[in-house]
């Protein structure tokens, strides 16, 4: 049964992965030709997307892990660390990113006034 989970959310994530690097070319790629930040940041939002999949299998991995000596009760508290480093994650790179644009923005309107 746990290695029927494991598979399960493994190939779910590797489907979420690709999905969301297919959406964030596209969007990538729209934002960009017509000059939208908010489509662009949701490119952003997709890949970080991405990358929370790709350590929810990295979790899984450890995870499934079978009890040694040093974890008697086996590693499954890997999924609670995975999660909690997907919950810093997301909310940071997407404020990153947010602020890196919002300063160059800022930049680009106080060279265009003075030019």
């Amino acid at each position: 049964m746990k290695d029927n989970r494991e598979k399960m959310i493994i190939r779910t994530s590797l489907v979420g992965i690709m999905v969301n690097i297919l959406l964030a070319a596209g969007k990538a790629g729209v934002g960009l030709l017509s000059n939208s930040i908010a489509i662009v940041l949701d490119a952003v939002n997709n890949l970080s997307d991405a990358l929370s999949s790709v350590i929810t299998i990295m979790g899984t991995k450890l995870a499934g892990r079978p009890a040694d000596r040093d974890h008697p009760f086996g590693h499954g508290r890997y999924e609670y660390l995975s999660a909690a480093i997907i919950s810093v994650i997301i909310p940071t790179s997407i404020d990153t990113v947010i602020l890196i644009v919002t300063i160059v923005s800022y930049l680009l309107n106080i060279i265009e006034h003075y030019i």
